[in-house]
């Protein structure tokens, strides 16, 4: 079961630059990758459907912050959807790494 008080935002985690690509701290070897690929499509098509807004574009530098209406209860519902999207788990403890969609889409990935 996820806790909510455990889910941060993406966007208030903290990055470390590596190589000239940004790794996600805590989370070796996952890199952001600086191409739009078809998991940020998804993963679009997943938060509009949550915001109810068809105007949301989401780009690898996007975070919470640049989304209206993408708040904490969002992201959980956001996070969720993503579980069942892409059928895999998604730990509090690598959400709360994650600054941006680059960083969510790098641990998809990573994941896939």
């Amino acid at each position: 079961m996820i806790q909510i008080a455990a889910i941060r935002h993406i966007g208030h985690g903290a990055a470390q630059r590596a190589g000239g690509r940004k790794a996600i701290r805590g989370l070796p070897g996952i890199h952001v990758m600086t191409t739009t690929t078809p998991i940020i499509a998804r993963l679009t098509d997943l938060l509009r459907d949550i915001l109810d807004d068809d105007d949301v574009t989401l780009t690898p530098e996007s975070s919470a912050r640049d989304v209206p209406g993408w708040d904490s209860l969002a992201n959980v519902r956001f996070m969720l959807a993503i579980e069942g999207e892409f059928g895999l788990r998604l730990a509090a403890a690598e959400v709360a790494r994650l600054d941006n969609v680059g960083d969510l889409v790098a641990l998809i990935d990573a994941r896939g």
